[in-house]
């Protein structure tokens, strides 16, 4: 991205931290296998992670999974929810839901762009690129349109390419089924303390029209999330209140039984009033006590904002895809992907406290934010389908992408009016563009029926390009009303992600493998003002970042499978890592540092009598700096931003017969991280966040047809710091929490 003056930097950087992607300072800131089959009576989770069906207990690395199932049991409404059961993961949350950044193995960077892809069954979401907050938009789908949540750690370079370097995030939408009509519902009624109620309606329907043939799946929903926290500057109250909706459809068309074509689309909108902001003491974040880590202090209360203009945030989500399965027979399968995707974000926000020297006596200013991300994917996938020592899977892929990025810090009257009258602060527009095309490769050899080696190849060359314009006090400081444009040379690369694993099943209880995987970050243009003299090290593009993983783990099935475990080791080597750097005077993305994460995870269900099930995890991750440029920012040594080192989770449930069909059941949730920094430790602003710890509960009644569950989500109503919504030395310091006591009743419907 090209800087004209630190100044100028420094105000693009607040506002995409204004739309809630970091507390970030510049310039200080910083398979192709089968699976074997399950024995008789087990509980087979099937998983697509190497792009094709295969059960759980036969795949090659770590990968966590949440059922849809499951997560309508615990009433879990979001990412927060699904992610919490997941060891070594967590979100960083920037206010609102559809804002967030999934952190996998701690793997996390103060730059824009994701550590961890995103796909919608076959289709990859977002922006692959760091110039169009791929990292924020992070979809928050219902669980009421899921079969289940796949979670890949650690980097998927050569299957899932580019921004995967942590892993990748898959929502694997429910499927129409040919033969069989159903329709469900749920209700839910819910009161947050603190706060509001709020309420939630689903429905779905599948509809077989010609049977084995031909259905259509159709799913919506309705939420409205309460509000808990009051504006203390005019007494609102409970602003931070969500609504959303959705619907989800699929058709499925099988003419035959070589070829299946599956459409599907979803459409998602979050609307915020508010943000989930706590008005905190700007000066913890300026300078915190070293004896008192955890001092940040809410200014007017543990449930208050402030802000002196209304604030919202609405995200929206549109996808369309096509998915197509042929059997070409001769053992072989091929299976095209296409997709066209809008990932789009909108926010107003207030910046008073911090601009209003820079306006008209008595104006505000408020933050108009705005983001855009279309996306054209085509992927083509040749697979082997026999059952001999050779299998494979070949592949190409191509991605087009347009973003568009809009930030104005704009003076308004006390009636919220526009001031026409007066100089915007800011105003800028930028407009990027990201090709890449891939050709991809995996090889899996059997060397005797237990043991098998695979190998992977991915190639991929990528092409940026970024212009705009600046204007406003900050945009042009000669004549802030004469816009300055600004055109990046076209930045372009080839990068190679590689794969090799060797896995040993010599039972089907017991499996071990040993991966070691690569992944990366595109790189991207920048430039230096015209004139500016040229530093020796300087160039019109930086490259892109390196990961590299090495895991061994395990899993396996005892006591007649009453006891399943998976564990893994890992240690990751990050190398060339995406920050803001400076060059003499001016600032620019580059290469900032290395970093490393090593740990393990351990996931448990154990089922130890009749109707009892218990499920866990156990997570650690040291990830941290180990190499920084000295404009960079951070400690070396010190821990990567929203990156805990130990998270847990435990999720028990009793179940038992109470007549007829009817079942009574009684469960619950304990969720716990460990400390997180705000932003890398040692950078200017970043602060630590308290660990916390949180349990759910919920009991009641089904049956075949019907659910009646009463439940609560976080019963001890903790209450602790989860985002950190400051901008650099701009706008009121804001601390994200998590939600107070929520309890609530569902009823559900299934026919």
């Amino acid at each position: 991205m090209a800087f004209n003056t630190f100044g100028i930097a420094r105000i693009r950087m607040a506002a995409l931290a204004g739309a809630g992607l970091f507390a970030l300072a510049a310039p200080h800131a910083v398979l192709a296998q089968d699976a074997k089959p399950a024995a008789p009576g087990d509980d087979v989770i099937i998983v697509t992670a190497n792009k094709r069906a295969e059960a759980l207990t036969s795949v090659a690395m770590a990968i966590s999974v949440e059922t849809g199932e499951k997560l309508s049991r615990q009433n879990a409404n979001g990412l927060m929810d699904y992610l919490g059961n997941m060891p070594n993961v967590s979100l960083q949350t920037f206010g609102s839901p559809g804002l967030a950044k999934v952190v996998v193995r701690g793997v996390n960077s103060n730059t824009f762009s994701a550590t961890t892809g995103t796909y919608i069954d076959d289709v990859p979401f977002g922006s692959s690129t760091l110039f169009a907050g791929g990292a924020l938009l992070t979809p928050d789908l219902d669980p009421s349109i899921l079969e289940r949540v796949e979670l890949l750690k650690g980097p998927q370079g050569t299957l899932y390419g580019a921004s995967a370097p942590g892993g990748v995030l898959k929502f694997i939408t429910k499927a129409p089924d040919t033969r069989e009509f159903s329709f469900g519902a749920k209700q839910e009624l819910s009161s947050v303390r603190h706060g509001e109620e709020g309420f939630a309606l689903r429905a779905n329907v599948n509809l077989p029209i010609a049977t084995d043939v031909l259905a259509l799946r159709v799913s919506g929903f309705y939420r409205r999330d309460p509000g808990y926290l009051d504006n203390a500057f005019d007494g609102e109250k409970d602003v931070n209140r969500v609504v959303s909706s959705g619907i989800n459809a699929s058709l499925l068309w099988t003419p035959t039984e070589q070829l299946s074509i599956r459409l599907g689309g979803v459409v998602q909108q979050l609307n915020s009033h508010g943000i989930n902001g706590v008005a905190v003491d700007q000066t913890a974040f300026f300078g915190f006590d070293p004896d008192n880590l955890y001092a940040v202090i809410p200014v007017y209360g543990r449930y208050n904002s402030e802000f002196t203009t209304p604030e919202w945030n609405h995200t929206r989500t549109r996808i369309g895809s096509a998915t197509i399965t042929y059997d070409l027979g001769s053992d072989m399968s091929l299976v095209s992907a296409t997709s066209y995707s809008v990932a789009r974000n909108r926010k107003r926000a207030d910046y008073t406290p911090d601009l209003v020297d820079l306006v008209p006596e008595g104006d505000r200013v408020q933050f108009l934010y705005g983001l855009e991300t279309k996306k054209v994917t085509q992927e083509l996938r040749l697979s082997s389908t026999g059952e001999g020592p050779l299998q494979w899977l070949v592949g190409g892929f191509y991605t087009k992408e347009k973003s568009e990025f809009i930030s104005i810090f704009q003076p308004i009257l006390p009636n919220n009016d526009f001031d026409t009258s007066a100089v915007r602060v800011y105003d800028g527009n930028e407009h990027s563009r990201y090709r890449e095309y891939a050709f991809f490769g995996n090889v899996t050899y059997y060397l005797t029926p237990e043991l098998d080696a695979t190998v992977g190849l991915r190639y991929a060359h990528n092409k940026t390009s970024l212009r705009g314009r600046d204007l406003g006090i900050f945009g042009n400081e000669e004549d802030p009303t004469v816009p300055i444009p600004y055109v990046l040379p076209t930045s372009s690369e080839g990068v190679f992600s590689y794969l090799a694993n060797l896995r040993w099943q010599p039972t089907d209880k017991l499996m071990l493998y040993a991966r070691a995987a690569s992944g990366y970050r595109p790189g991207g243009p920048r430039s230096l003002p015209e004139g500016a003299p040229i530093p020796p090290e300087f160039t019109n593009q930086f490259g892109s970042e390196k990961l590299w993983n090495y895991e061994v783990g395990a899993r396996a099935s005892l006591l007649d499978n009453r006891l399943m475990l998976s564990g893994a080791l890992y240690f990751i080597d990050w190398t060339n890592v995406q920050g803001f750097v400076s060059f003499g005077t001016f600032g620019a993305f580059g290469n900032a540092g290395n970093a490393e994460s090593k740990g393990f995870e351990l996931e448990v269900t154990a089922r130890p009598v009749d109707g009892l099930s218990i499920s866990g995890g156990l997570g650690y991750a040291d990830a941290k700096q180990t190499k920084s440029d000295p404009t960079y920012g951070g400690t070396v040594g010190g821990a990567l931003l929203f990156s805990p080192k130990w998270t847990y989770n435990l999720n028990p449930e009793y179940e038992w017969r109470v007549g007829g069909d009817w079942r009574a059941f009684v469960g619950g949730n304990i969720q716990y991280q460990s400390k997180r920094w705000s932003n890398l430790e040692g950078v200017f602003l970043a602060v630590p966040f308290r660990p916390y710890e949180t349990v759910d509960v919920h009991l009641g009644v089904r049956s075949d047809k019907f659910d009646i569950t009463l439940f609560a989500k976080n019963l001890f109503d903790v209450y602790a710091g989860i985002a950190d919504n400051t901008t650099m030395e701009f706008a009121p310091a804001k601390m994200g929490i998590i939600t107070p006591r929520t309890i609530g009743i569902s009823f559900s419907q299934s026919f």
